[in-house]
């Protein structure tokens, strides 16, 4: 296993040429200016911790600012003791100000506990993803848990997530493997979900075709696949296996997206057929009553509607019945590198976390049970998630298709590390 080497890295604009990986987000070649880095491979800084006022002077003005100067919005620092100017030439007088940003929750009353608001005057809400609490200003206990602000305890907790920003701030908010809780939450540029890990966990970073990295820390970064295993000996087995298949990055990506949308897929027709089931013991219970108290009773029954927990069982009847009755219909439609890639994903069991223990299971087994904890996970009052969506899809009729490979990227995407 290499641990740091020199590599040959394919670049899209000026061909191919030597330089030195970015093994840590603290080297030279780590990049805080947000770009992808040219040839070198490595990741994107998105934090303050990561290369200090390179980055941003955002909470630190006093170690970046100096002469004067001033934090801005941008993370910047300008302003200071500028020389007298003229004063302004006439000229036509100016619109009107543009519509500030919200600082305060609905009706001017400020979020509470740790609550952020967010939006534009006067349509303003709170943001109360990370804080345990729930309610239009974060007033209510039990929001979900209570995330950290570190990226580095953010991601190792479960429930919580790391969000980059369009503008590209890092912030620890809470969620699913899929994405961030709560509406008008701005994870445009990444989203790293919070995982289980013990003391001998390594994570995974395959970072071409044919070298694979073991971390302790997880490296991010354009077209590098980093996800987290028990151990080294597991790392191990993942770098002997990738060097063996020689599959390419988009190859395994497109595999293993479209493996996990027939899981969804499938997973919502086995709900479809106990979802009918109920609704015939319910007609058969309605049609022993009299007119009125049947009447009665449809308008206080709730609607039997598909749900995220009725997809959730819907996986779990298919890891009982075990993933391989799938693998024709799945890795039928591939040829070339990706049927080698796609029958190793359903045949060759790999060390995993799996609810807390350590199970030797393949990588499409692994995937399906992501699915079935984004199904059965808490979620905020007032908030949906991607299984949300595939239930409202079923339930109208509308883009089914689309949402369950929509929450297929969605959620291999955060478990494979995936920009």
């Amino acid at each position: 296993m290499r641990s740091f080497v020199v590599v040959l890295t394919l670049c899209l604009s000026i061909g191919c040429i030597f330089c030195e990986a970015c093994d840590s987000k603290s080297g030279d070649n780590c990049c805080c200016a947000f770009t992808s880095c040219g040839s070198s491979v490595c990741e994107d800084c998105y934090s303050y911790d990561d290369c200090g006022c390179k980055y941003s002077c955002t909470g630190h003005e006093e170690e970046c600012c100096t002469g004067g100067t001033t934090c801005q919005p941008d993370g910047t620092c300008s302003g200071g003791s500028p020389s007298p100017s003229p004063g302004p030439s006439p000229g036509p007088s100016p619109g009107p100000s543009p519509k500030e940003k919200c600082i305060k929750g609905p009706g001017g009353t400020a979020c509470l506990n740790g609550g952020t608001a967010v939006g534009i005057q006067p349509n303003c809400t709170c943001d109360c993803s990370g804080t345990g609490f729930g309610g239009s200003n974060c007033q209510t206990p039990g929001g979900g848990p209570v995330c950290p602000s570190g990226e580095n305890d953010c991601t190792s907790t479960e429930g919580c997530g790391w969000c980059i920003s369009s503008d590209f701030d890092g912030e620890c908010k809470a969620g699913d493997m899929a994405g961030p809780f709560g509406n008008n939450v701005d994870c445009q540029k990444a989203w790293y979900p919070g995982r289980f890990r013990t003391s001998t966990s390594m994570c995974v970073s395959v970072v071409s075709d044919d070298d694979v990295r073991c971390y302790q820390q997880c490296q991010y970064g354009q077209g590098i696949e980093t996800f987290v295993v028990p151990d080294q000996q597991t790392c191990d087995a993942y770098d002997s296996a990738i060097n063996k298949i020689q599959v390419p990055f988009s190859v395994r990506k497109q595999v293993l997206q479209h493996v996990t949308g027939i899981v969804v897929n499938n997973a919502t027709h086995l709900a479809h057929i106990d979802l009918m089931q109920k609704r015939s013991e319910r007609d058969i219970m309605l049609s022993k009553l009299n007119a009125s108290a049947r009447a009665h009773a449809l308008k206080t029954l709730a609607p039997l509607d598909m749900t995220r927990q009725l997809i959730g069982e819907g996986v779990k009847q298919m890891e009982d019945r075990g993933l391989n009755y799938i693998e024709d219909s799945a890795c039928g439609i591939f040829t070339g590198p990706a049927a080698p890639f796609c029958a190793w994903a359903f045949n060759s069991p790999m060390g995993q976390y799996v609810n807390k223990e350590i199970e030797q299971i393949p990588l499409v087994q692994h995937c399906a049970n992501w699915i079935a904890n984004t199904a059965n996970e808490f979620v905020p009052s007032g908030a949906r998630n991607v299984i949300d969506d595939v239930a409202n899809a079923y339930n109208t009729a509308t883009n089914f298709e689309n949402e369950c490979e929509s929450a297929a990227n969605s959620i291999t995407g955060g478990l494979f590390g995936w920009l």
